[in-house]
């Protein structure tokens, strides 16, 4: 069984789309948990407007990314979890492709998959030359293109909700010291939007300290635990 998780806060311009490119992958899911943080605008209304039987909403208070996708691992009933961010799209064999990929490789903890940026189509032509969009696919260490196993996840922990970006960076980290195996396929499999609110855009000034305190939190660690043998992960 399949978890989807996706945090939303103030989303309501793009979580239908998000939705739908998961309602129509080819390996459907079981379970779409969309944790609301708090949001502010009509996000809530929207996804409770979709009729989807799958979808679940779950509503918390607003605390930021990391501690909407811990509620949302505690509350799933999956043992497969993925994640999608509310602006974020898959393409529609995304799961298809790492569940097979999974199953031909029992040894794996996780699947990621190359991921492409676009400019969010809706904003002028003002507004999307203020962005720069790296060309081409490229690997997707990102939280949107993760499968994993559940028992994998939580043998590394949920995500720091102290950052407020980076949040990633740090539990790959975490996942790599604890010798968990992950492959990368070829395959573009999601497409991240860029539209200017994005909070690693949004405020430079957090990310930079975010990252600052990653960098020091894990120079901390004097004693890294061995990797499992015959890792053959990345």
């Amino acid at each position: 069984m399949i978890s989807v998780i996706i945090p939303a806060y103030n989303a309501a311009r793009y979580v239908t789309e998000a939705l739908r490119s998961v309602s129509v992958q080819s390996s459907p899911c079981e379970e779409i948990l969309v944790v609301d943080d708090g949001s502010t605008d009509e996000t809530r209304q929207v996804v409770k407007k979709l009729h989807e039987k799958a979808v679940r909403l779950v509503l918390a208070e607003h605390q930021g990314v990391s501690a909407a996708r811990n509620l949302g691992v505690k509350e799933a009933q999956g043992d497969l979890l993925a994640f999608l961010d509310a602006d974020d799209l898959w393409e529609k064999d995304k799961l298809r492709i790492q569940q097979q990929i999974l199953t031909e490789q029992p040894e794996l903890d996780g699947v990621f998959g190359h991921v492409t940026q676009f400019v969010s189509p809706e904003l002028s032509l003002e507004q999307s030359k203020k962005f720069s969009v790296l060309p081409g696919p490229m690997p997707g260490y990102h939280a949107g293109c993760l499968l994993i196993k559940r028992t994998s996840f939580l043998e590394v922990g949920g995500f720091r909700e102290e950052l407020q970006s980076g949040e990633f960076i740090d539990w790959f980290i975490r996942a790599k010291e604890r010798g968990l195996r992950f492959f990368m396929p070829d395959q573009v499999l999601m497409h991240r939007r860029i539209h200017g609110e994005n909070s690693v855009l949004k405020n430079k000034e957090q990310l930079y300290r975010d990252y600052f305190q990653i960098i020091r939190l894990h120079q901390k660690a004097a004693i890294k635990p061995e990797a499992r043998d015959d890792d053959t992960s990345i």
